[in-house]
């Protein structure tokens, strides 16, 4: 067509025959311009690239710069096949909408759009109406949800027909009026002799030509383009080509656009009922604290019913609408589970908040009023006596406070001990409860597997252990690993199987080699062991019987008679262990004695000198409250700035959104690849080696971000005047009451402006541990008037000595920490950390939520080598992904403890071999391409980093080539979808906060 328009000789034939783009400037007589640029694009849904990953996208990106740049484009149909026009042509407009040149050209594409039907039957008029009338109907709906994509779901028919379609004439009554033509053949036949031209073609191509260069040269404001003008909006074309995404055709994609709309639809829902328990919550925490009441979980259920109620109708409502009548039972099933899953968590924080942290705030408090009582009683019996203020006087007194407090501390530790190195024992005791401590099986672990050898060898430093080597293997070629630790107890579970599983079946009476269906049941003990472990915090009688039961069925159906004592042991192993943890870390944040050492003993020792040395109720009471504000301010402030940060995450895409959070991550790589600094290529390997501990880290680095805007100066001079504006206004409010005690009365009307206006903790300290009158009064106490003395000089200096106080050094480290733990306790659907696990076979992070109950791992795999995994013939580093491995059937080989091989698995029993996660699945292949970028460019410094475990650089013939990506590009694509969040004021803004936050130091040994 394009020869006979312009008399050009482009290369024709049956098939295939233009590559790519080609380029032809033809010189023209017109009065209009000189020259007629031509681009000649190659088809569509070309054969050579049907079913590879990367076919949609380069579709999508020789239409969008075939038409983009155009003053007129024609797209040609052969026959009437015009499904890929209508499935391209959307993304082009999709493209287009979210591109700098949108914005140049008002939202209007200046390209004049020419629809031309070749080979068709130009006799039936009828029939080409209708083609005509289909064409429009698809072209304007793809229209209104490429409008919709952008923002503009208000725009009218004609708004998107003028803005994206520009005039486009398709129901003209005339037949040559029309952009929409069908034309014949361009041969009366291809059988010799007949094989000759049709010139009835050649006429309609003519016309053809002159009616574009009419419609063309009728666009209000149109004018020949230099070259200059050219340059710059190729340039501009080819940027929105780099920044759109393109993995998609047009049907997956509004089909996806549906689905996201309706997770955006139904995270309004989730939010209501969260925020509602939320809300319930913290008023149950409030009335704990004061009234010292037991809260029933029902009274929590009681008041957010209501809630659920109302939002459930409203969710049917939304499964029912056609738009998403295909995700209905998924809608309704992922409602009820969003709302137990809430339920269950807040019912376990209730429980954890009343014999956890409430608990132990009251033993302390009631440990420290014991005292006092005590010392005030002693003092006023005369039982105690001292005389004198002299240094030696001071010495005897803290000496005699120092023998009293020494035997409260022994009392406390007696009532109080820790148990975490009594978790075997107590396991123990709940086996033989279920009747497993029999002749039958003897269970009982020997000294080689003592509980806390076995956790001070899994604490230390990671980094240089040598664990067993995990390896791939296709037919002929193997490969293998260094896997790395995920965290707190989170091994790779292949691993802990192959240690234990080895260790047991080598020593066992008889010695056989464990078989494949007894490896897969041990893998799948050490899931339920860690799923039943999830939300646990102490240790838990009701936990350990969980994990009893379960296992103790799937070993009875998988296991030998002789081979289930074995097996109960390794459960024993790994249950010790992680509860032992657990309870370890419980015992620290609960130890009574420590606590009561720490922040009570100075206290009471201010307090047992006042007593001492007569000081009248008012001076002790002072004394006491500077003490509680001091210690409590900095803390109630920290809880504060917490409670700010938290709330302020709950609007951020990152802390919700995995993908969203991905590319953070990706634009982190990318970042340090470009920069050319010392040790930017162990930080990208580092990084890229465990997705999971990458994201931690840059997780830190926001986090920390919005941390430093919290801790001001100014912030803490207004949290300081708020304590103020409490004790000023306790006066007022004491005052007016005119029975009772004066300094209860206080104290009362103080801890209720505390608890409503700075924090309800502090102001349950207050209240604990000032609250007794007996504390105050005695004997020698005078007769004194609190108008003079206590509020006009005591309160007065108190204020003063609060507004003096300068802000508190405290590292926005320690704050981080504080916020994650935060996060992870309100794990709820107003904001959802993600999974911190990452595949044990190539280390992509798991895109779910955390503690996603229920639902497997999952992640975008990136190529295998990344995390160390080798070619076991030739050492080269694995090129593969763990989808791609699967698909070419590769194999899992294994090594114990000592190195040698112990087993083989095909790929095609991932899911077997590692029950926590799902099989490897088709992905969006854009999303690893920084990953592969980093394979690609790092060989030499991958084989360095793994250097201990002897593996070379992939070589070239074995390395992808379509792991070249172009980095500028990958980092337009990120800037755009990044800058579409809105997380950030600007990419400059993410980019501060990642600098300076390097993820490992210089002093880092490779592996």
């Amino acid at each position: 067509m394009l020869n006979l328009m312009f008399g050009t000789r482009l290369p024709t034939s049956a098939g295939r025959c233009t590559r790519g783009i080609f380029m032809q400037l033809i010189p023209s007589e017109r009065a209009e311009y000189d020259y007629v640029m031509l681009l000649d694009t190659e088809g569509l849904r070309s054969n050579e690239f049907h079913g590879l990953k990367d076919s949609v996208v380069r579709d999508n990106r020789l239409a969008t710069f075939g038409l983009l740049p155009a003053d007129a484009c024609i797209l040609m149909v052969s026959n009437e096949d015009d499904g890929a026009l209508k499935d391209v042509l959307p993304m082009v407009l999709l493209a287009f909408k979210s591109s700098n040149i949108a914005e140049k050209c008002g939202g209007r594409i200046k390209t004049k759009m020419f629809f031309v039907y070749r080979s068709v039957d130009t006799n039936d008029r009828s029939k080409l109406k209708r083609n005509k009338q289909k064409l429009h109907e698809s072209l304007m709906e793809a229209a209104k949800e490429v409008s919709k994509s952008a923002g503009e779901s208000s725009a009218t028919a004609r708004d998107i027909e003028e803005l994206i379609f520009s005039d486009l004439r398709v129901e003209e009554d005339e037949y040559w009026g029309s952009d929409v033509r069908f034309m014949g053949n361009l041969k009366r036949s291809y059988v010799p002799p007949h094989d000759t031209p049709e010139w009835s073609y050649g006429k309609d191509v003519l016309k053809l030509r002159e009616y574009i260069h009419a419609r063309v040269m009728k666009m209000p404001g149109w004018r020949a383009t230099s070259p200059k003008a050219l340059g710059e909006h190729l340039s501009l074309v080819w940027d929105c080509i780099c920044s759109a995404d393109f993995e998609l055709n047009f049907s997956c994609r509004l089909e996806y656009n549906h689905y996201r709309e309706l997770q955006k639809e139904l995270q309004e829902p989730k939010t209501a009922v969260a925020r509602k328990y939320g809300e319930v919550f913290d008023k149950l925490v409030e009335k704990i604290r004061s009234s010292r009441d037991t809260v029933l979980v029902e009274d929590m259920e009681a008041e957010v019913s209501q809630v659920v109620e109302e939002q459930t109708q409203k969710v049917m409502k939304m499964a029912e609408k056609a738009r998403w009548a295909q995700w209905k039972a998924y809608t309704e099933e992922e409602w009820k589970r969003s709302c137990r899953n809430t339920k269950e968590w807040y019912k376990k924080r209730v429980e954890d908040l009343e014999n956890g942290v409430l608990k132990y705030e009251r033993v302390i408090a009631e440990y420290e009023n014991q005292c006092k009582l005590e010392i005030t009683s002693k003092i006023d019996s005369g039982e105690w006596k001292f005389v004198g203020s002299t240094p030696e006087d001071d010495r005897e007194l803290e000496e005699r406070f120092e023998d009293y407090f020494q035997k409260i501390l022994a009392r406390a530790q007696v009532a109080y001990p820790p148990i975490a190195d009594s978790i075997h024992q107590r396991v123990m005791e709940r086996y033989d409860a279920h009747g497993l401590l029999t002749k039958k099986f003897d269970l009982y672990i020997d000294s080689e597997y003592n509980p806390t050898v076995m956790r001070n060898a899994s604490a230390g430093d990671q980094s240089d252990s040598n664990p067993p080597v995990m390896s791939n293997a296709s037919v002929g070629d193997q490969s293998d690993s260094n896997p790395n630790p995920l965290g707190r107890w989170t091994q790779v579970v292949s691993r802990t199987t192959d240690t234990i599983f080895s260790y047991f079946f080598r020593y066992s009476e008889h010695k056989s080699k464990p078989s494949r269906k007894e490896e897969q049941t041990l893998s799948k003990l050490l899931a339920i062991i860690d799923d039943r472990l999830r939300y646990c915090k102490q240790f838990s009688e009701v936990v350990v019987d969980g994990v009893i039961r379960e296992t103790s069925e799937e070993v009875r159906k998988a296991f030998s008679r002789e081979k289930q004592t074995m097996a109960h042991k390794a459960v024993i192993k790994d249950l010790v262990s992680k509860m032992t943890d657990i309870q370890h870390q419980w015992d620290k944040d609960h130890n009574v004695a420590e606590k009561l050492r720490l922040s009570a003993k100075p206290r009471l020792l201010t307090f047992f000198k006042g007593k001492a040395r007569g000081l009248g109720a008012t001076i002790l009471l002072i004394e006491d409250l500077k003490s509680l504000l001091g210690d409590g301010l900095k803390e109630a402030y920290i809880r504060q700035v917490v409670k700010s940060v938290t709330n302020e995450l709950t609007g951020k895409t990152w802390a919700q959104n995995s993908i969203h959070m991905r590319n953070i991550l990706d634009f982190h790589l990318l970042h340090l690849m470009e920069e050319k600094c010392d040790n930017n290529d162990l930080q990208v390997i580092w990084c890229a080696e465990d997705e999971s501990r990458h994201k931690r880290h840059v997780t830190d680095a926001l986090i920390q971000q919005l941390v430093d805007t919290k801790l001001t100066t100014k912030d803490w001079d207004r949290f300081i005047a708020k304590v103020q504006y409490c004790i000023r206004n306790a006066r007022k409010e004491s005052t007016a009451d005119t029975g009772g005690d004066p300094l209860s009365s206080f104290v009362s009307a103080l801890c209720l402006l505390l608890q409503t206006n700075v924090d309800s903790q502090l102001a349950a300290e207050v209240r604990e541990r000032t609250s007794n009158p007996a504390h105050y009064n005695s004997s020698s106490n005078a007769h004194i008037s609190l108008e003079v003395e206590f509020y006009d000089k005591k309160l007065d200096g108190l204020c003063q000595s609060l507004k003096m106080t300068s802000m508190p050094a405290m590292a926005s480290s320690e704050l981080v920490e504080k916020v994650q733990h935060q996060l992870k306790d309100q794990a709820n659907d107003l904001c959802r950390p993600n999974c911190t696990h990452s595949c044990p076979r190539c280390g992509s992070s798991c895109y779910n939520y955390l503690n996603h109950e229920g639902v497997l791992h999952d992640c975008i795999h990136q190529p295998s080598g990344l995390k160390g995994s080798k070619d076991r013939d030739t050492r080269e580093l694995w090129e593969m992904t763990c989808l791609e491995s699967l698909e070419k059937k590769s194999v899992m080989i294994f090594s114990d403890g000592d190195g040698k091989e112990s087993r083989r698995v095909p790929y095609s029993d991932f899911a077997k071999e590692f029950p926590a996660w799902k099989e490897p699945s088709s992905t969006q292949p854009t999303s690893i391409y920084v990953r592969e970028s980093i394979f690609f460019n790092y060989q030499k410094q991958l084989a360095e980093y793994y250097r201990r475990h002897n593996v070379k650089p992939c070589p070239p013939h074995k390395m992808p080539a379509n792991y070249n990506h172009d980095l500028r590009q990958l980092r337009e694509q990120l800037t755009v979808k990044l800058a579409k969040s809105g997380d950030f004021t600007s990419i400059d803004d993410l980019t501060h906060a990642l600098l300076g936050h390097l993820p490992i130091s210089t002093s880092y040994r490779s592996r």
